[in-house]
């Protein structure tokens, strides 16, 4: 197909050093995923640049590159080398299709992180979700203590190490949301000790934030209150009628908006 697109200089593509024995293959599957003739052209007349990149950067053999170093040649923003961006995704996911490509190893904090996903998932039953949100704290917290450079460390670790990474992202989060964290640090460290990680009890160690009962504004007020506001508006003047039209118009909007917020939580617990 290779020969079909470029009649005169199909060998300029396919006596490249590295992409050369691939181009072919590679136009035949961006073919079969539906790409029109122009944009297969366009990617094509990219891969002397993309194999030149790869031979600068000492590259000797595909099978030497991941994925993820392929996608690194690509421009930050796509819009400042629109062809070769799109080459390089297309190719990064044609090679990694066809195991072209090398399989990094995990690194050991993403390996503990992917047994916890597998624990929660399996022998809890968290929501898919939930598992995402335990996951991230788990990895932030190996990341902060380092234990990609040094494993040993939950051997050693301290109450206090916890702490100073629960202080870290006090400032970033509302109290609600660092009670979640230190919930998801606690089962994280209970599921450390049954592997036998860490020393027992460093979960009951941490301190939970606060959280007082109508400390934030209400969500809503009640219906009395609300006719109680409106009859207190003046209505005698110009400014009063337009000041009782537009808070009639928000308490309308805002209880239609729940009533049909209930109707779709209503039909949706039906039609399961």
């Amino acid at each position: 197909m290779l020969v079909e697109l470029y009649p005169r200089f199909h060998a300029r593509f396919s006596s490249l050093p590295l992409l050369g024995p691939h181009v072919e293959g590679f136009v035949v599957w961006l073919d079969a995923q539906g790409y029109p003739r122009i944009p297969i052209c366009r990617r094509v007349r990219e891969t002397p640049r993309v194999d030149e990149g790869l031979r600068r950067r000492g590259v000797r053999r595909l099978n030497e590159i991941s994925r993820v170093q392929l996608l690194k040649l690509a421009p930050r923003d796509s819009q400042d080398d629109v062809y070769l961006a799109a080459l390089i995704r297309s190719l990064a996911a044609y090679l990694d299709e066809q195991g072209v490509l090398t399989d990094p190893a995990k690194a050991s904090s993403q390996q503990l992180v992917d047994a916890y996903r597998d624990h929660l998932d399996h022998v809890r039953g968290f929501a898919e979700m939930t598992v995402a949100h335990h996951a991230s704290s788990a990895s932030k917290l190996l990341t902060f203590l380092g234990y990609d450079a040094d494993p040993g460390v939950l051997q050693r670790l301290e109450p206090c190490r916890i702490e100073a990474f629960i202080k870290i992202l006090a400032p970033r989060v509302c109290r609600e949301s660092l009670q979640h964290t230190v919930a998801h640090l606690r089962s994280f460290l209970r599921f450390l000790v049954g592997r036998g990680a860490i020393v027992d009890r460093l979960d009951a160690a941490i301190d939970t934030p606060r959280v007082y009962r109508g400390e934030r504004l209400p969500r809503s007020v009640p219906w009395e209150t609300v006719q109680s506001f409106l009859a207190a508006i003046d209505r005698s003047t110009p400014m009063g009628r337009r000041d009782y039209a537009m808070f009639l118009l928000i308490t309308t909007y805002v209880t239609c908006l729940s009533i049909w917020s209930s109707l779709g939580l209503y039909c949706a617990c039906t039609s399961r």
